[in-house]
């Protein structure tokens, strides 16, 4: 079962988010007319008695672009919904702002601060919950974030009375139909096969690196590319050990070289480093966990990990045994390759909106 769901926001791991609340009252029209709805269903993922729904209602002067993007100027609104369990759709009601997670609320909104590391040294707060946001060329310049109100869903149109915590009134509706979006979220259950890659002391810090490679059955190993979800998980191990992984809990340190650690997940020049998961949507760099090791016979290991990135993401996988080829590296070349080469962005693309990606609320 998923215990997490995407964020709206995509956020470049590099990038700056600086979209803040406002202190002032926008220069906004007095009531927001949206013309297309989108909606994505997410089921029970958190420990309640409620479905969730993501509803996006944005203005005639944006759109959607075929990656998912929001594209053109204009505001939009974001309510991230619950509703009685046994729904798939969206029903029909009233509902009104709370932090419960009861049936027939939308989440209140707030900001996620994420300060940096030495890796990744940048700060940026990012929206989650439900809010406003006014969009220029595909960028989120401001955010209004839900306090309190409420909105009627009757069919095809949706009307509602809202206020922010900067005491802003949102008066909005909505006529037409919800197309429903395809939800893209990691399945780590589907790697079914793996790589054990041993590294020597390739970060020179008296420890020896290894990389477990796993993918689904669509995966090129050597090069991570494919069609699915994939994992790269990178641990530190005594120089003594250099043909097997030790038996243990490996938790996650982030830029803390010690032994039988999980190192997180980082970029340098471009190149990935330590742990990431991969869907065909993002990429997770994972900074918090653990990961637990049995070796079994072999090459056959006892895997299970726990997981978040550094947004709060969860990326868990239950106890699970795997064959792991292994694969000497420091053969070819003393210092760690090439991982993955990440997707390049352009500055206009750093603050975008992508309706496949969402943030996991706060409990």
């Amino acid at each position: 079962m998923k215990t997490w769901k995407l964020t709206l926001l995509f956020f470049s791991l590099l990038g700056i988010f600086t979209s803040c609340k406002n202190n002032n009252e926008p220069t906004s029209p007095s009531k927001y007319t949206f013309d297309l709805g989108r909606s994505v269903f997410y089921g029970k993922i958190y420990d309640s008695n409620s479905n969730v729904f993501d509803l996006y209602l944005m203005d005639s002067g944006l759109d959607i672009d075929n990656q998912g993007y929001i594209i053109g100027s204009g505001y939009f609104l974001y309510f991230d919904l619950n509703t009685p369990i046994n729904t798939t759709a969206i029903p029909n009601g009233t509902y009104a702002a709370g932090t419960d997670g009861s049936n027939y609320t939308f989440q209140k909104g707030s900001f996620y601060t994420y300060t940096g590391t030495q890796n990744r040294p940048q700060e940026f707060n990012h929206p989650e919950g439900s809010y406003l946001a006014k969009v220029v060329d595909g960028e989120a310049i401001e955010f209004y974030l839900i306090n309190s109100g409420s909105m009627v869903i009757n069919g095809n149109s949706i009307t509602g009375k809202l206020i922010s915590t900067d005491n802003v009134t949102i008066n909005f509706s909505f006529n037409g139909n919800i197309q429903s979006i395809d939800d893209i979220t990691p399945f780590p259950n589907n790697l079914s096969k793996g790589e054990l890659w041993y590294w020597g002391n390739a970060d020179n810090v008296g420890l020896n690196v290894f990389t477990i490679r796993l993918g689904d059955s669509n995966t090129n190993m050597t090069e991570l590319t494919g069609g699915g979800d994939m994992m790269m998980i990178e641990v530190y191990t005594p120089l003594t050990v250099m043909t097997y992984l030790p038996d243990g809990v490996y938790p996650v340190r982030v830029n803390s070289p010690e032994v039988q650690t999980t190192i997180d997940g980082y970029l340098d020049n471009g190149n990935y480093y330590g742990t990431w998961y991969f869907t065909p949507a993002r990429d997770y760099a994972i900074t918090q966990g653990s990961l637990t090791v049995q070796h079994k016979t072999g090459n056959t290991y006892n895997l299970a990990f726990d997981f978040k990135d550094e947004n709060n993401y969860s990326i868990v996988h239950s106890a699970f045994d795997i064959s792991l080829g292994y694969y000497d590296k420091t053969i070819v070349s003393g210092v760690k390759q090439m991982m993955r080469m990440p997707k390049q962005k352009t500055s206009a693309q750093k603050n975008a909106i992508n309706v496949k990606h969402r943030i996991n609320r706060t409990k």
